[in-house]
């Protein structure tokens, strides 16, 4: 996912990723690995978002959109009520007869929508710093690289402080989250709600001698993942 992340005259003047990621790790000047952190956005029930926004009506009813013969997808409301994605119309009616399909054929709208939020979500990351490179990924999903807003916040705190702490007790007061941090292994299963599909993924400590090369690097990734995160937010 990295090295397709879009490096336009516009948006960033940092240099292209090439090759696989997992090797694309570099030292800063105090021989720690940086890596590269990455904002992934997903906007939620996006063409039911567009429908209700246009009429505000449709936000506690159930409602799905409808292309050709299928439900593309639907709101909360109607997946409780046994809607679900790529189900037929006929189904999704057996299924919830008080259903409003909306038909969603015509693009052009969702589209609309979707510049609009990319051109907010740009603007935030280049507030960030102008160097943090941006994508859409579709038509609901936009990725940012914020690696350099990272280090520079992180050089900033390490220029006032002086001396490095494994977590920022602002990060944790402002509720954010860092996946493996303070545990041995972690288990995290995601259902995806309109299919019924499921992933598990599974983190367990190795040896620290062979996943990190030193206690100190663990600590500066952990922070700086922090930092991600409080930006994300």
């Amino acid at each position: 996912m990295f090295q397709e992340l879009d490096y336009d005259s516009e948006n960033s003047s940092y240099p292209e990723i090439k090759g696989n990621p997992e090797t694309q790790s570099t030292s800063n000047q105090n021989g720690i690995l940086a890596r590269r952190y990455i904002i992934h956005l997903d906007v939620d029930c996006f063409y039911c978002q567009c429908e209700e926004i246009s009429n505000p009506t449709l936000a506690t009813r159930p409602v799905a959109i409808g292309q050709k013969h299928i439900i593309v997808t639907s709101n909360y409301v109607a997946r409780k009520m046994g809607v679900k994605k790529l189900q037929s119309r006929n189904d999704a009616m057996r299924a919830c007869p008080s259903l409003v399909i909306i038909e969603g054929s015509d693009i052009e709208p969702y589209r609309d929508a979707s510049r609009y939020i990319y051109d907010a979500f740009r603007s935030g990351v280049k507030d960030l710093n102008i160097r943090n490179p941006t994508k859409k990924g579709g038509m609901d999903e936009f990725f940012a690289d914020i690696t350099t807003a990272v280090e520079e916040k992180y050089e900033e705190e390490q220029r006032d402080r002086g001396i490095l702490h494994l977590r920022n007790d602002a990060y944790v007061q402002d509720d954010v989250w860092v996946y493996g941090d303070d545990a041995e292994s972690s288990v995290v299963q995601i259902t995806e709600d309109q299919s019924g599909a499921t992933s598990t993924s599974t983190w367990k400590q190795e040896d620290s001698a062979a996943t990190f090369e030193m206690d100190e690097e663990r600590k500066v990734c952990i922070h700086k993942l922090y930092i991600a995160a409080s930006m994300a937010k």
